[in-house]
C-alpha cells in the first residue's frame, strides 16, 4: 500500500524524515507547492490519483492536511485513509468559527516581499512550543528559506481562500486526526470540527504540544499512521 506526504508550509520533504525512518512501507512526497491549485493541470496529488490504478493513503501536515483533504473529496475511491495533523478545513475565522484573521495572512503576505527570513522566524517561534530548544525553529527556517517566495506567497493564498467545511461530509474514509492543544498557528478547536463533521474521524490531542507537532512526536506520528494502516486493512478484509 502507498503512503503519500504533504508537508506544510514553508517546510519541505525533510520534515518526514524521522517519521518515515519508523515505517517500513512504500511512500513518495509531493511538493505542497505543486498542489495548490484545484484541477488535474495544476495539482500533482490530483495527476497522481488520477493515474494511479490502485488507491492510496495521505499524510498531511498543516496546509497539507489541507490538500490531502481537497483530494479525498475529489477522488473518493482513489483514497483508503488519511492522517491529518495539525490540519483545518479553513484557516480563516467566519463568524463563530474560529481562525486566523485575514489580516494576518494578508500581512503575512506583505512582509515576504522584503523580510521574509524574520517573517519565517516569527512564524517558527509561534509554532514551536514553548518548552523546546529552538532546534526545530532552526530547521523549519533553514528549509524554508530553500523554498522560492513566490511559492510562499501562493501557499498563503490557498490558505487565505480554501474552505472545505460544505463538503467534509463526503468524506467517509477513516482519518486519524492529530493536534497540539497549544498550536498557535492553527485554532485547536478546528480539529473538533473535523471530527465532529467526517463520520469515521478519530482526534487525538497532544498535551503541551504546538504546531510543530510533527518535529517533536514523530514517533506517535509514525505510530498513527501504522495504526490507519491495519485499520485500512482490516476494512479491505
Amino acid at each position: 500500500m502507498k503512503v503519500v506526504f504533504i508537508s506544510g508550509w514553508g517546510s519541505d520533504e525533510k520534515v518526514w524524515f524521522p517519521i518515515t525512518t519508523n515505517i517500513d512501507m512504500d511512500f513518495i512526497h509531493i511538493p505542497w507547492w505543486e498542489c495548490l491549485g484545484y484541477s488535474l493541470n495544476d495539482n500533482a496529488l490530483l495527476k497522481f490519483l488520477s493515474d494511479i490504478e490502485k488507491p492510496v493513503i495521505i499524510i498531511g501536515w498543516s496546509l497539507g492536511g489541507m490538500i490531502a483533504m481537497h483530494a479525498s473529496i475529489t477522488f473518493p475511491t482513489k483514497v483508503l485513509g488519511m492522517v491529518i495533523i495539525s490540519s483545518t478545513p479553513r484557516m480563516l475565522s467566519d463568524k463563530d468559527y474560529k481562525g486566523v484573521n485575514k489580516r494576518v495572512l494578508k500581512a503575512m503576505k506583505a512582509k515576504l516581499s522584503f523580510n521574509s527570513l524574520e517573517l519565517l522566524k516569527d512564524f517558527a517561534a509561534m509554532a514551536d512550543s514553548p518548552s523546546c530548544d529552538k532546534l526545530s525553529q532552526k530547521n523549519f527556517t533553514d528549509s524554508a528559506e530553500t523554498i522560492d517566495i513566490d511559492k510562499l506567497y501562493k501557499g498563503l493564498e490557498f490558505l487565505e481562500k480554501t474552505d472545505m467545511r460544505d463538503n467534509l461530509s463526503d468524506v467517509k474514509i477513516p482519518i486519524s486526526i492529530l493536534v497540539g492543544d497549544n498550536d498557535k498557528i492553527i485554532e485547536p478547536s478546528n480539529s473538533n470540527y473535523l471530527e465532529n463533521s467526517i463520520d469515521n474521524a478519530s482526534l487525538r490531542t497532544i498535551s503541551d504540544e504546538g504546531h510543530f507537532l510533527i518535529f517533536h512526536k514523530p514517533k506517535l506520528i509514525a505510530d498513527s499512521i501504522k495504526q490507519l494502516i491495519s485499520k485500512v486493512e482490516n476494512l479491505k478484509l
